[in-house]
C-alpha cells in the first residue's frame, strides 16, 4: 500500500522536528531527567505537527531501549502504524466528544500497559460536551499509574481553565519559510526529485508556515508533471507547480511594483488583471515589497532570490518604499482577497506615489 509524502516524511524522534525549539527542549528535559509529565495540552495551528509530536512521545516514552526512540524495537515499529499499538490510542474527540465515550475511556485507563506507559492522545479536545470535560477532570488530575494523557487542539481558549491548569502546556507555530524549506529539501532529497530552490520557495511560502500543506503541495505537483511520462524534467516540474498554485510568476509582481512607482495606471491594472490567486499575489507582494526595502537600506536581510527579482527596480526614496509597504500591508490584511480589492490598491499606489511627487500630503 503506498502512504503520501506526509506520512513518509513524518518526523519520528525530536531531533527531526523544525522550526519548534522551545518545545523541543521541554520535551528533551522531560526525557533525560525522567520527570515524565502525566497531562500535556499540545497547542498550534493546524497541519504544524501536534498529532506528529504526540507519536513522537509515545514513541520515546514506550522504547524499550533508550531515552531516545531506536526505532528498531517492537514498540518503535508498531508505532510506524500507531493504530497497532497495544498501548498508544488516538481518539478523535470531535467525533467522541460525549461522556459516554470519556467513561469508556477512563475505564480502560485503568488497565496496566504492556509497555512503560499506556497513553491516550485526545484529538481536536476543545470538541468535547461540558458534561464530558468534567468527568475528566479527576483522571486528568492524577491519571492512573503508567498512564499519559496528550490533549491537542487548534483552539487552546475554548478548554476549560480548570483543564489547561492541569497540563504541561506546549505550544506549537506555523513555521517561518526557511522552516518548511529544509522540510521539502528533505522529502526531494529522499525521493530524488528535480526541483529548484526557487520552486521549494514558492511551495514553502504558500503553505503560510504548514508542513503538512508544503508537502501535499508537493506531492500533488509531482503527480501531476508524472503524467508527462516517464521522470519529469525541471520545466515539467515549474510548470505543474504554476498549476498547481495558480501561482502569478514573481516577474508579474515585480513589473506591478514597476509600473506603481513610475506611477503608470494602465500597466498595473494589467498586471492585476493577469492575477489567478488573489490571495497569493497579496502574500507575495508583500514579501517582495519587504525585500525591496531591504535592498534599498543595503540591509543584508535581503534574499538573494528576491534581488534578482527586483534588479530591475532602481533604488527608491524612503516615502515611496513607505506607501508601498503601507498598501501591501494593508492588501494582507483582507485575506481572503476579492479580486476588486487589487483594482484598488493599484489605483490608491498610483495616486498616492503621484501625489508625493507634486509634493502632496499622500
Amino acid at each position: 500500500m503506498y502512504d503520501p509524502m506526509t506520512l513518509r516524511y513524518r518526523p519520528k524522534t525530536l531531533e527531526e522536528i523544525q522550526g519548534q525549539d522551545f518545545a523541543v527542549k521541554q520535551l528533551q528535559g522531560m526525557f533525560l531527567s525522567g520527570r515524565v509529565s502525566r497531562t500535556i495540552l499540545i497547542s498550534g495551528p493546524y497541519g504544524v505537527g501536534k498529532t506528529t509530536l504526540a507519536r513522537i512521545i509515545g514513541r520515546t516514552l514506550n522504547c524499550k531501549d533508550t531515552k531516545t526512540p531506536c526505532l528498531t524495537c517492537p514498540s518503535c515499529n508498531l508505532m510506524d502504524r500507531p493504530e497497532t499499538h497495544p498501548d498508544y490510542k488516538e481518539l478523535d474527540m470531535a467525533t467522541n466528544r460525549g461522556i459516554d465515550e470519556v467513561r469508556t475511556l477512563i475505564e480502560i485507563s485503568r488497565f496496566s500497559p504492556e509497555s512503560n506507559y499506556r497513553i491516550f492522545v485526545l484529538d481536536e479536545v476543545h470538541a468535547a460536551t461540558p458534561q464530558a470535560f468534567q468527568a475528566m477532570l479527576k483522571i486528568l488530575e492524577q491519571p492512573p499509574d503508567k498512564t499519559l494523557f496528550i490533549l491537542c487542539t487548534t483552539s487552546p481558549d475554548k478548554l476549560p481553565d480548570t483543564v489547561i491548569s492541569r497540563c504541561l502546556k506546549i505550544s506549537l507555530h506555523a513555521l517561518k519559510a526557511e522552516g518548511v524549506l529544509a522540510i521539502l529539501k528533505r522529502v526531494v532529497i529522499g525521493e530524488k526529485l528535480k526541483l529548484q530552490d526557487n520552486d521549494l520557495i514558492r511551495i514553502a511560502e504558500a503553505s503560510s508556515g504548514h508542513p503538512r500543506d508544503a508537502i501535499s503541495t508537493l506531492e500533488s505537483v509531482v503527480n501531476a508533471a508524472l503524467a508527462n511520462g516517464g521522470f519529469p524534467s525541471e520545466e515539467i516540474i515549474a510548470k505543474a507547480l504554476d498549476d498547481a498554485l495558480s501561482f502569478t510568476p514573481d516577474v508579474v509582481i515585480s513589473k506591478f511594483i514597476q509600473a506603481v512607482l513610475s506611477r503608470n495606471y494602465s500597466m498595473a491594472l494589467r498586471c492585476v488583471r493577469a492575477v489567478r490567486n488573489q490571495d497569493l499575489f497579496a502574500q507575495r507582494f508583500l514579501m517582495l515589497t519587504r525585500n525591496l526595502l531591504y535592498k534599498n537600506l543595503s540591509l543584508k536581510l535581503a534574499e538573494s532570490y528576491y534581488l534578482d527579482i527586483l534588479k530591475d527596480i532602481p533604488v527608491q526614496d524612503p516615502a515611496s518604499l513607505q506607501i508601498l509597504l503601507e498598501e501591501a500591508i494593508k492588501l494582507k490584511s483582507h485575506v481572503p482577497v476579492e479580486d476588486y480589492l487589487l483594482d484598488l490598491c493599484a489605483v490608491s499606489l498610483c495616486q498616492r506615489l503621484s501625489s508625493l511627487k507634486n509634493g502632496k500630503v499622500p
